[in-house]
């Protein structure tokens, strides 16, 4: 097995930086825990991946199920919320959940193999890509909500850090803006299905001749909020102002026709999903730019 520390640069400044010494002490940890759970599971074949954020995730080969993935997280919360989510997606359209371990934090997950992206089909063939994910998420979207709803967020609860933005942190148009649309938007709601909630690119993976959602957060909203996540402009189409909006609402509703649902909805939906992103990125003091300057498009829409 690879000693871990070789791959958690990126992960070890995010952990440190959200967490602390509660943080530290998880990274220290983190090969014994490896050890542990490779025994728990009977796995062979460690590997640790080469791209990690927020989760130490490693490879490995289980003796029935076969490439598995093993993801452990330092905050539980978290980890409870995708747990809940890949319970309830229960492999239809998702990764299927094998096993979890509380105490270390972890779950056992499927691997896709091979598990190419659907950010590399989206650069050879857009419209194909489009199709496939409209197709994950219809998967994902087929199980009505539980009744209780209350172990899930819903995404009103994501947009409290709008509420509590001020323009001194955002400009006050956009931040006006975003506010009153996020209030019509959620009291005008017509379904509230568990959703993936993160549904970009990265997080749809191949698996043999399918498509599967990874990383879900399981968050209660409409179908509009999920294809709102859906990776629009990438970051080589930025250079030309001319052709970010043309761009932006071409695909949107290209996708919107695609999923049959309602154009409007979406175009606001990924407004506020742009200032959503940038109000995190304030509250996690990076550069929210990128985002206003994509959100400054629909001002003028």
């Amino acid at each position: 097995m690879k000693n871990p520390s070789n791959h958690v640069n990126i992960l070890e400044k995010n952990i440190l930086a959200l967490y602390g010494n509660r943080g530290k002490q998880w990274l220290a940890n983190l090969p014994k825990v490896i050890l542990i759970l490779k025994e728990y599971w009977q796995l062979e074949n460690i590997m640790p991946v080469t791209t990690m954020n927020y989760n130490y995730v490693v490879k490995a080969t289980h003796q029935h199920h076969g490439a598995v993935v093993i993801k452990i997280s330092c905050d539980q919360k978290t980890l409870e919320e995708e747990l809940r989510a890949l319970k309830h997606f229960d492999g239809d359209g998702s990764i299927i959940l094998i096993d979890d371990n509380p105490e270390y934090q972890a779950l056992l997950l499927q691997q896709a193999v091979p598990g190419n992206s659907l950010k590399d089909l989206y650069l050879k063939h857009p419209e194909k890509a489009m199709e496939r994910y409209v197709d994950v998420m219809k998967k994902l979207h087929k199980k009505a909500a539980p009744q209780d709803l209350t172990h899930f967020l819903h995404i009103n609860d994501w947009f409290k850090v709008l509420d509590c933005s001020s323009s001194n942190q955002l400009p006050t148009l956009l931040l006006k803006k975003a506010k009153y649309l996020k209030d019509q938007q959620i009291k005008t709601m017509k379904e509230n299905l568990v959703l993936h909630g993160d549904l970009h690119h990265d997080n749809i993976l191949l698996n043999g001749h399918e498509w599967l959602a990874i990383d879900p957060k399981g968050i209660i909203g409409e179908p509009e909020f999920e294809l709102a996540a859906f990776d629009l402009i990438r970051d080589s189409e930025m250079s030309d102002p001319r052709t970010i909006k043309p761009l932006l609402f071409k695909r949107i509703t290209q996708l919107s026709t695609l999923a049959a649902l309602d154009e409007s909805r979406v175009r606001d939906w990924v407004f506020l999903r742009i200032m959503l992103s940038a109000a995190w990125f304030v509250e996690d003091k990076g550069d929210p730019q990128k985002m206003l300057h994509l959100a400054e498009t629909f001002i003028e829409y």
